[in-house]
């Protein structure tokens, strides 16, 4: 049930972006934003709510909606990181340049540190769908 818990985060967290990210949305190198931003996350969180309760009642279809969409999620974040100038997301966000002076004084906002972190997270994500896959079959 661990998993249905971050679904329904996730989904929570999604509408939480609509404004705190003023509704971009990076995906697969380009950045969506206004109406169709919007409605990405809108239509990203309805996924997670309807995943997270499939995951919930241990729905093998559920299992794999999450396995794809964080497939979907690793590759469109590893185009976007090699694509794009992640401070235009920023700005885009609605950042101000003293802001931005701050995140680039960080030096970890640059294309090998992101796409390393992600593809760690990543490992760690499905191996841990593997381990759950069991409780799913039917």
């Amino acid at each position: 049930h661990d998993l249905s818990l971050m679904a329904g985060y996730g989904a929570v967290a999604c509408l939480i972006t609509i404004v705190a990210y003023n509704s971009v949305v990076p995906m697969f190198g380009i950045f969506l934003s206004g109406i169709p931003g919007a409605a990405v996350i809108v239509l990203s969180s309805l996924l997670l709510g309807y995943l997270g309760w499939g995951l919930y009642r241990l729905k093998p279809a559920a299992w794999w909606g999450m396995a794809g969409l964080g497939l979907f999620y690793l590759l469109s974040s590893v185009v976007t990181f090699m694509q794009t100038d992640l401070f235009e997301f920023y700005r885009r966000m609605g950042m101000r340049e003293s802001e931005l002076e701050l995140i680039r004084d960080l030096d970890i906002m640059n294309t090998g540190v992101l796409t390393g972190f992600t593809i760690a997270w990543s490992v760690i994500y499905f191996g841990y769908m593997l381990f759950i896959k069991k409780y799913f079959s039917k």
